[in-house]
């Protein structure tokens, strides 16, 4: 009896510190995020089920990429991402949006606790506690964060592009310029449309058959060494669509905003997408037609080099775009 009950006791310590060595490595390796100030792992990161966010998509978020560099991990225009974030969240009407400091903090301590060189950051503003009515006064909105180890989106040579039947929505019905958790479902459908046509990304027009911009991404076309892309109004005005127009300007290639056709993308000597995921990317095909027989055309392929020239820390000039994490 003795001998049974020594070995129970043997097999429950054993079992016991087996699981303390397991929840002690899934602790450690389970991936942190921040979370309304704190560092705390994902797993412990919890959202109410009755989120306003979750049933009515009232958050807003930013994409940021940090990239390798030989100065350390550098976060590409991150100043410029959190004016936004700040600014979505005011047209969603959170009262409680974190300063600008704040944010930076949120976002560069996480990065410091992750070991990846390079990918994604999500920062995100939403509205965690709910009554499950429709408004939001008196709620107060969580703020996250959170770093992906992604790779490039449509990382091709050149992606293909399909005209959606979803419009892009209406900018009278929801602000533009924001960049809203909810909205996103007008992409999401839209990219839908393009996968089943099996077909790298959706293209989307305006009600009246204007050429708005990708699912998530801003479009740009060349034609006689002129660079193009839609005005803002009915497009999100992308971070990286702004740093197009600098490159543009310091090569001396002439830019301007016009509305597009499907017309003026179809007769394009040049066709290329922008966004922080698909930083700069190649476009070889429209609905079935080619685009300069499929090939990168020079100002695009001029472009995308100094984008990744610039991100990558290798162009002094634009070190002030970067903030560079791993300094102390």
């Amino acid at each position: 009896m003795v001998h049974i009950c020594n070995s129970l006791i043997h097999i429950y310590h054993y079992t016991l510190g087996a699981y303390h060595r397991a929840w002690y490595t899934e602790a450690k390796e389970m991936p942190k995020v921040w979370l309304n100030g704190k560092i705390v792992s994902e797993q412990r990161a919890r959202v109410s089920i009755r989120a306003h966010a979750l049933h009515y998509g009232t958050g807003v978020f930013e994409g940021i990429r940090f990239y390798d560099t030989k100065k350390g991990r550098a976060i590409f225009r991150l100043d410029d991402h959190v004016k936004r974030l700040r600014y979505s969240a005011a047209v969603i009407g959170v009262t409680n949006i974190p300063p600008p400091s704040a944010i930076r903090k949120a976002v560069t301590g996480i990065l410091r606790v992750h070991p990846y060189r390079s990918g994604y950051i999500r920062p995100i503003i939403f509205f965690g506690e709910s009554t499950l009515g429709l408004s939001t006064h008196g709620l107060k909105a969580d703020f996250a964060v959170i770093v992906l180890p992604w790779k490039k989106y449509l990382a091709k040579i050149s992606v293909s592009l399909k005209t959606a039947r979803t419009r892009r929505f209406n900018p009278r019905a929801f602000n533009p310029n924001a960049k809203i958790s909810g909205v996103y479902v007008n992409s999401i459908t839209a990219h839908h449309e393009a996968e089943q046509a099996q077909c790298d990304e959706a293209l989307l027009l305006g009600d009246s058959g204007e050429v708005a911009e990708g699912a998530g991404e801003n479009i740009f076309i060349v034609k006689r060494g002129v660079l193009y892309t839609p005005p803002p109004g009915n497009i999100l005005p992308g971070i990286t669509r702004k740093t197009v127009f600098e490159i543009a300007k310091n090569f001396k290639i002439p830019a301007r905003e016009k509305r597009l056709r499907l017309a003026d993308l179809y007769h394009a000597d040049e066709c290329f997408l922008t966004g922080t995921a698909t930083e700069v990317t190649p476009v070889g095909r429209i609905d079935g037609k080619l685009i300069n027989r499929g090939h990168v055309g020079p100002i695009t392929s001029q472009i995308r080099d100094r984008f990744q020239e610039i991100v990558h820390g290798r162009a002094p000039k634009y070190w002030h775009l970067l903030t560079f994490v791993d300094q102390h």
